[in-house]
């Protein structure tokens, strides 16, 4: 009776595997497409056209330009409010 215990968990166990070999090939399939994709997007892509330096500074210019727009519709509808 123990004989017949042991080769049924022993059978469910070997189950168990193969499903989980067969989750494995998968996923290995998968993270295999994933990087093919990747190297060939990096393949496409290009490097950054500015650096985060010049980025920042650019975002600077732009908030000053966008201030000075406000200060300017500010004088043209004549209110009080203008930013120095």
């Amino acid at each position: 009776m123990n004989f017949l215990k042991t080769l049924l968990a022993v059978n469910k166990v070997k189950s168990q595997l193969t499903n989980l070999f067969k989750m494995m090939t998968s996923i290995s399939r998968k993270v295999e497409a994933l990087q093919l994709e990747i190297e060939e997007l990096k393949e496409k892509s290009h490097p950054p056209v500015f650096t985060k330096k010049q980025y920042n500074n650019i975002d600077d210019r732009v908030q000053y330009i966008e201030a000075f727009i406000e200060n300017l519709e500010k004088i043209a509808f004549n209110e009080k409010d203008v930013a120095n």
